[in-house]
C-alpha cells in the first residue's frame, strides 16, 4: 500500500479528483469529501458487494502535493479498517458512515475493532461547541480577566448569538466563543 502519484488538473478540487478517480461503478463511490489542512482528505465511500449490499466506510487519503512535476498530486489511501493514524475527520464525514454494529457492515469489513478505535479517535478530536440560548447561566472553569478589571467566573447569556452576557456585577460583557467552548460549562 504505497502512495499513487497522477497528474490533477489544478481548476479540479480534490473532492472532484477522488470522486472520480476512486469510482468504480457498482462497487465503490465516493460520497462526500472534505480536506483538512490541505494534507489529508477524508473520504465517505460507499461499497457494494456482488450481491448489491451496500455499506458506507470512512477513507483517509494522505495527500502530497509536487507542483513542479507533472504527476503533482500523490495521495495513499488508508481505509478505517486498517487504523489510521489521522484521527480529525469531521463530524460530517462521521456521521454518514453505516455503524459498525451493523450486521452489513461486519459482513463486509474486517478489523471492525480498528475501524471502532478510529472513528472513537476523531469523535474525542471533534470541537466542542456549547449551545447557548438567552438566560442561561454560564460557569468558567478558569477566571476570565476584563479591561475594566473584573475578574468573573458566572455570567447570565444574554445573547446567545453574540455571546454577551451579563457579569454578576450586572455589567455586560462579551467571551469569545473560543472560550466558551474550551472552558465553559452551562450551569442552568
Amino acid at each position: 500500500m504505497g502512495w499513487s502519484f497522477v497528474h490533477r488538473d489544478s481548476s479540479q478540487s480534490i473532492a472532484d479528483f477522488f470522486k472520480t478517480e476512486l469510482k468504480s461503478p457498482g462497487r465503490y463511490e465516493v460520497l462526500d469529501c472534505v480536506v483538512v489542512k490541505n494534507e489529508v482528505a477524508y473520504l465517505a465511500v460507499r461499497h457494494t458487494n456482488k450481491v448489491g449490499v451496500s455499506v458506507v466506510g470512512a477513507v483517509v487519503c494522505l495527500l502530497e502535493h509536487a507542483t513542479r512535476e507533472y504527476n503533482n498530486f500523490g495521495y495513499k489511501d488508508i481505509h478505517e479498517t486498517m487504523g489510521p493514524a489521522e484521527s480529525e475527520c469531521p463530524e460530517r464525514i462521521l456521521k454518514q458512515l453505516t455503524p459498525l454494529e451493523s450486521a452489513a457492515y461486519q459482513s463486509m469489513c474486517s478489523s471492525v475493532d480498528y475501524a471502532k478505535d478510529w472513528r472513537d479517535r476523531c469523535r474525542s478530536n471533534l470541537p466542542r461547541r456549547i449551545r447557548l440560548k438567552a438566560g442561561d447561566r454560564l460557569r468558567s472553569l478558569i477566571p476570565v480577566h476584563f479591561g475594566n478589571g473584573q475578574v468573573l467566573t458566572e455570567f447570565v447569556v444574554k445573547d446567545a448569538r453574540r455571546c454577551v452576557m451579563t457579569g454578576a456585577d450586572g455589567r455586560l460583557y462579551k467571551l469569545s466563543r473560543d472560550l466558551i467552548n474550551a472552558h465553559c460549562e452551562v450551569v442552568g
